[in-house]
């Protein structure tokens, strides 16, 4: 019994340090992002900005449209403008660049196939840190293309 906990551990370790390892893979353009969320910081809850230098565009928000029947579709990061967590109506609104709007529900955002967390370096103007933050504390996210890309609509 010892052996197979002993074994347990160690490919939770191993599979918890490709994890980090790989976080920032990225599979297409890498964006930037401005992220304002609320968290708890010394017992009060508090809106907090994170200015994310890299986000991978090929990362993306899965939903089903509110009110819609079916299952769930993926829209890329690199296509959304923003997105803006509706508490009060539990939806995502979702805002393409070329103006199309979308609210989603029961969404999760996805940056690496292997991360339940939203895996992203941020800066605080001196340092850039590798960074993994909850989504579910989001009020929002702004989508900032390149100026050279092609993205844009």
């Amino acid at each position: 019994m010892k052996r197979i906990w002993m074994l347990c551990f160690a490919l939770v370790t191993l599979f918890g340090f490709f994890d980090r390892a790989w976080a920032l893979r990225l599979e297409g353009e890498p964006i930037s992002a401005r992220i304002v969320a609320v968290e708890e910081q010394d017992g009060k809850m508090v809106e907090v900005t994170y200015n994310v230098t890299v986000v991978d565009a090929a990362g993306y928000i899965q939903g089903q449209v509110a009110g819609a029947e079916g299952g769930t579709s993926d829209y890329r990061f690199g296509d959304i403008k923003t997105i803006v967590n509706d508490l009060a109506n539990q939806v995502y609104l979702v805002t393409f660049h070329d103006g199309k709007l979308l609210k989603l529900a029961s969404a999760r955002m996805v940056t690496h196939y292997t991360s339940t967390l939203f895996n992203c370096k941020v800066s605080d103007g001196t340092t850039e840190t590798e960074v993994r933050l909850d989504s579910g504390t989001f009020k929002s996210i702004e989508f900032l293309l390149p100026e050279n890309s092609t993205d844009k609509h």
